[in-house]
């Protein structure tokens, strides 16, 4: 049997322990204990909840951080394979090679786009290690295992330790982050600044900030997010979104309207000034409209094939983490679902700031501006698989 398959058996076998072995095992005690003396009852449980059932949730965490470890070596050791470039790679490479650092401003030529800030440190790299596979692959490497630190710190803020470590192994080892931590792609670095955008906007709490020390912070980080990834924009209006709910709708704090408009203002302009130079050409081109063709959205399905489209499109973005096995993907699909719900019922904050970058990601689609292509929206993978663990930590520890 492949490794992965074994992988993926232990991994839902540990689902099913989570889910059904340990609350059993509880009754179990309980139901032993009928007739006994109150006392003893209480005893009994309480060695029992602090021993078998707190020792595999400490496994449990324990298997979350190997789990980081085990993706870490294992995107070093693709790394130091030192594979040849790709075509794609060389075409970004040339333009690298080619250019000055001014010119790595203007649109890139052989049909490649990469963002101002990636090819900047790239070109960096190249200048101070030689112009080689290993030194263009730096910074996607270092973008790739500060990723897994930053997913692991955001699942601390979303949910319980003990339900890491089914988020944890889905974003391990998903093959393309394993494929794009070690290849000269910008894909690598878009995951690490959603993900850095999502886990600074749970830390940082507006009120515990002086108003322009949190405007600041926040266009700085806003605009060093949108000139080093484009998909960023997405993020970014989910943490408006998250703010503007917890602080103005919630809290109703009328005065934090302005500042976060304010950030906003300053946000779009940034953008609308990086797709004027640097997007609408390539963005509107035949070539990659055609090329991105199939992984458009129907805006307005009205045939179930056109529905079924969409499904099947969407969904392949949820097939790059979940393995062979079909039953998975519905497995999923239900935590998906469960995760949605649960934060529009219990986190509405928490609903903009992950729900918002999907339903924009989805708009952007439908009016074929961004492609659903799983490497072009590798960015949004980890947001699903945040609300996949937000919806696994309902069920498993109801």
């Amino acid at each position: 049997m492949h490794a992965s398959s074994i992988a993926c058996l232990l991994v839902y076998f540990l689902v099913f322990c989570s889910l059904w072995v340990c609350p059993l095992l509880h009754l179990c005690a309980y139901k032993a204990c009928v007739g006994v003396a109150p006392g003893v009852v209480r005893i009994v449980l309480v060695f029992f909840r602090f021993s078998a059932v707190r020792v595999l949730h400490q496994c449990l965490r324990l298997l979350a951080l190997a789990l980081l470890a085990t993706g870490a070596i294992l995107r070093i050791y693709i790394y130091l394979q030192n594979r040849n470039l790709i075509i794609d790679e060389a075409n970004v490479a040339r333009n690298i090679y080619e250019r000055g650092f001014e010119a790595l401003l203007q649109p890139l030529s052989y049909y490649q786009y990469a963002p101002p800030t990636f090819l900047w440190i790239t070109k960096l790299n190249s200048l101070i290690f030689g112009m080689g596979e290993w030194s263009l692959r730096l910074y996607p490497l270092l973008c790739g295992l500060a990723a897994l630190v930053l997913f692991y710190k955001t699942l601390k803020e979303l949910i319980p330790l003990k339900a890491i470590w089914y988020p944890v192994s889905l974003f391990v080892f998903c093959a393309l982050f394993i494929r794009y931590s070690s290849e000269l792609k910008q894909y690598m670095p878009d995951i690490f600044i959603a993900l850095a955008l999502i886990w600074t906007a749970l830390k940082v709490d507006m009120n515990k900030f002086r108003p322009n020390g949190f405007i600041l912070l926040w266009i700085v980080v806003g605009s060093l997010a949108i000139w080093s990834s484009m998909p960023s924009v997405f993020i970014l209006a989910g943490v408006g979104g998250y703010y503007f709910w917890q602080h103005v709708v919630v809290q109703k704090q009328y005065n934090k309207l302005a500042h976060l408009a304010l950030i906003s203002i300053v946000w779009v302009g940034q953008f609308l000034l990086y797709y004027f130079l640097l997007l609408k050409e390539q963005a509107n081109s035949d070539y990659l409209q055609n090329f991105h063709h199939y992984d458009f959205l129907f805006a307005t399905p009205s045939k179930p094939e056109e529905w079924q489209h969409n499904w099947y499109v969407f969904s392949a973005l949820m097939r790059q983490f979940e393995g062979i096995y079909p039953y998975v993907h519905d497995i999923n699909t239900g935590f998906i679902i469960a995760g949605v719900i649960m934060l529009l019922r219990k986190a509405r904050p928490l609903f903009f700031l992950l729900v918002a970058p999907v339903l924009g990601l989805c708009f952007a689609a439908a009016i074929d501006q961004y492609s659903l292509m799983p490497r072009v929206a590798l960015f949004i993978i980890p947001v699903l698989i945040l609300i996949i663990s937000y919806g696994f930590a309902q069920f498993a520890y109801l």
